[in-house]
């Protein structure tokens, strides 16, 4: 079994993550949070993804139904105040409660018949809804300076500063470090960047500029990009409709999310078996770049292995390593095939793939997958 037959095995997953049930153009939406929890599903564009975005700065140590179903509420209230013109301050003080390590993010519930999800159990109870982030302190600070310069320079418009930022070459490393000086305290080419200064180095950010590393960045212009919900947006909205085949061409230059799962020491080793990059030596996201860069045939890209967030830790912890012997990576194998017990090509494909459904928690029908490996002939 070689690397490049395991590279391709997650366009197979990526491609049914992102075709799975629930992801809001699909008919059977069983997954209820696989977008925000509007407060008025019918908010406009940049309202909705100006509040995906606020979702993602609070991203961490925090379960993403948690961010879709109750700040991403709070934030998409926030964002339509910010988005009608009301000034940042004030809106923080409407928004937020307390001090240093103990502030809260809160808001009074809107009638729930416009709500994205009505049936959200956020309604079950008082009319103030109040959550605390992980960060509180860092997180506010980084809304303030997001809503600060869109206020400023942008018309109060994120899909004007994508527009702005999705420059001709070097796309997707543009945006990033433009979306890392709009909200976080990271360092940009090597060199960090006061907060006073932070509209005039948009303004100076140089095209070739490395990119920096951030995890929710990647995975905020993920779901840009590929899931339908927002894909559509971008895709149609006026002002970035243009500008969408240069982000759908240029996501292969965005790098997997370095997290606790693909990271994780079981899949590493199994994974990389045989590799000098098989310990914990480098990053998992440089080992997977420095692989891409020397692929020939490149039908796979780096990102796709964030589905490794939902394929670890149903088949490669400790509890669960009897799935090994049944697993298509599991290196005994010549080749990389789904157990015969496990598919049902050529018998029915309207059923949903037993596989996928075990590996990774996909509702995703066979006839919507083009990239099994079962169904590729070499």
């Amino acid at each position: 079994m070689n690397m490049e037959d395991k590279f391709n095995f997650f366009t197979f997953l990526d491609e049914a993550r992102w075709k799975a049930m629930g992801n809001c153009e699909n008919e059977y939406p069983e997954y209820p949070y696989d977008i925000p929890n509007f407060a008025d599903k019918n908010a406009k564009d940049e309202v909705k993804v100006l509040t995906l975005f606020l979702g993602y700065i609070v991203n961490r140590q925090i379960k993403s139904e948690k961010i879709f179903e109750t700040f991403d509420y709070i934030f998409s209230r926030l964002a339509k105040d910010f988005v009608d013109g009301k000034e940042v301050d004030s809106l923080l003080s409407q928004y937020c409660d307390g001090e240093e390590k103990n502030i809260w993010f809160k808001c009074k519930k809107t009638q729930k018949h416009t709500a994205q999800y009505p049936n959200s159990p956020i309604f079950d109870n008082t009319e103030e809804l109040k959550i605390k982030s992980r960060f509180p302190r860092i997180d506010r600070s980084s809304i303030r300076l997001t809503l600060t310069i869109l206020a400023k320079n942008y018309d109060r418009n994120i899909l004007k500063f994508i527009k702005t930022f999705a420059s001709e070459t070097n796309t997707m490393n543009n945006l990033i470090n433009a979306f890392t000086l709009l909200a976080f305290n990271i360092p940009i080419d090597g060199a960090w960047v006061n907060e006073s200064d932070r509209i005039k180095a948009l303004q100076d950010l140089k095209q070739d500029a490395k990119a920096t590393h951030s995890k929710r960045i990647t995975c905020f212009l993920n779901d840009l990009i590929k899931l339908g919900y927002f894909r559509k947006i971008i895709s149609e909205n006026e002002i970035t409709k243009d500008i969408f085949p240069r982000l759908e061409k240029d996501i292969h230059s965005l790098n997997v999310p370095g997290d606790v799962w693909n990271n994780n020491t079981i899949f590493r080793k199994c994974f990389l078996k045989g590799e000098p990059d098989a310990n914990k030596s480098k990053n998992f996201y440089a080992v997977i770049r420095n692989y891409y860069e020397k692929s020939n045939k490149k039908q796979w890209y780096p990102l796709q292995l964030d589905c490794t967030f939902d394929f670890v830790p149903r088949m490669c912890e400790k509890q669960n390593q009897t799935h090994c012997s049944w697993c298509p990576l599991n290196n005994k194998n010549n080749e990389i095939k789904i157990p015969k017990e496990m598919c049902f090509n050529s018998k029915n494909e309207d059923n949903f793939c037993p596989f996928l459904l075990i590996s990774c928690g996909y509702k995703t029908k066979c006839s919507d997958i083009k990239f099994c490996p079962n169904k590729i002939k070499k």
